[in-house]
């Protein structure tokens, strides 16, 4: 829970629909218990992803197509062969 405590803010700034959240309840609610309440929704978000194997509704899709791509050009420089069909590209 600390690491993702910590991580909240990052979390918040990648994602404009909680930072709206936050915002919204930050105005009436303590920080922390704000920020207890992400951690909350993003353990929810995590395991609803697992669940549904799915990728989160708020990923911005160019950049984890390039992440993808440097991933697999890293691999193949090593010769190692990726067959997962989700390495490949979301768009």
């Amino acid at each position: 829970m600390i690491f993702l405590s910590q991580s909240v803010h990052h979390y918040k700034e990648s994602n404009p629909h909680l930072a709206c959240w936050y915002d919204t309840l930050s105005t009436y609610k303590k920080k922390g218990l704000v920020r207890m309440a992400i951690c909350r929704r993003v353990i929810t978000q995590l395991y609803q992803m697992l669940k549904k194997d799915e990728y989160s509704y708020y990923m911005d899709k160019k950049n984890h197509d390039d992440k993808i791509n440097a991933y697999l050009a890293f691999f193949s420089q090593r010769g190692i062969v990726v067959q997962d069909e989700k390495m490949r590209k979301v768009s």
